[in-house]
């Protein structure tokens, strides 16, 4: 792995604070001094990623993660560009990962039997609870100071499914 560098590229501020946390408390494959500025990066567009990053001298071919959360955004990088890049991978956190403060509130049930609407887990929080983006990227960090995120990521796939 050491002979490419990373580029970690999250969605939006909170895959960007999960990212962190995971990183900080050695949770990935991957160590901050392997990543491209050794930080994760929020971008979504191919061409701003071409012109902010590959234009740069990097020795080394870059792999590419991105963290979404919808399959449907494409990334296509120019030709000029494929030559610097090893890999494209796309890891999708299905449902958002949002999910993580419903669980944490023991709202699980309520958000998956009660609501008739079928919202997104983004859009459940913030009209149950008010919470904002910038509120909920603070969350996160909080959250990992209690040494959840791990926890509760491990008990959503053992949550019983509930067919509508």
């Amino acid at each position: 792995m050491a002979n490419e560098l990373i580029a970690l590229l999250a969605e939006g501020a909170a895959e960007q604070a999960i990212l962190d946390v995971l990183l900080d408390n050695d949770k990935l494959i991957y160590r901050r001094e392997e990543l491209l500025n050794e930080e994760i990066l929020r971008e979504r567009s191919a061409t701003r990623f071409q012109r902010r990053y590959l234009g740069l001298g990097f020795s080394k071919k870059i792999k590419i993660y991105r963290i979404l959360d919808s399959k449907g955004e494409q990334f296509k990088l120019g030709k000029a560009y494929q030559q610097k890049i090893s890999d494209v991978t796309n890891l999708y956190t299905t449902p958002e990962i949002e999910i993580l403060f419903v669980i944490l509130h023991h709202d699980y049930d309520n958000y998956t039997n009660k609501q008739k609407s079928k919202l997104k887990p983004s859009v459940y929080v913030k009209q149950k609870y008010g919470v904002s983006l910038k509120t909920w990227t603070r969350f996160l960090l909080r959250y990992n100071r209690r040494r959840r995120i791990t926890h509760d990521a491990k008990i959503y796939p053992r949550i019983p499914t509930i067919n509508h």
